[in-house]
C-alpha cells in the first residue's frame, strides 16, 4: 500500500485537520487514521482488516467506498512490461485528493 503524507510530522498535526472532514463518518474516519499508521509494507487486504476489529468485509469495503468518494483512497493498476494489468495497488491519502467521479466509487 501506498500512503501518502505530507510529512510524519504532518500526521500529528496537519492531518487531524484532515482527518476531522465533516463528510467522512466517524467509523470512516478512524479506518482512514488505522490505514494510515501500518508500515509501509503492509498491503492493503480487507480480509486483514476484518481480522483487527469487529466490522465485517462489507462494512470495510463500505468504508473504503467513502473513503474514495472523498478523495483519500484510489487504487492504480500495476502492469507488466506488455502492458497487462498484473494487480492493483491501493494509494491512502492523510489529506483529500481531487474527488472522484461518482461513476469511479466503486471498488
Amino acid at each position: 500500500m501506498n500512503r501518502t503524507k505530507t510529512n510524519a510530522a504532518s500526521v500529528a498535526n496537519e492531518g487531524v485537520t484532515c482527518i476531522n472532514d465533516a463528510r467522512l463518518s466517524l467509523k470512516v474516519a478512524g479506518l482512514l487514521w488505522w490505514l494510515l499508521s501500518q508500515p509501509d509494507s503492509w498491503e492493503l487486504s480487507v480480509k486483514d482488516i476484518a481480522k483487527h476489529f469487529s466490522d465485517g468485509e462489507h462494512s470495510i469495503y463500505a468504508g473504503l467506498r467513502e473513503l474514495k468518494k472523498h478523495g483519500y483512497y484510489k487504487k492504480e493498476p500495476v502492469r507488466n512490461e506488455r502492458g497487462v494489468i498484473t494487480h492493483w495497488k491501493s494509494v491512502v491519502y492523510d489529506c483529500p485528493q481531487e474527488t472522484a467521479n461518482e461513476s469511479e466509487v466503486n471498488i
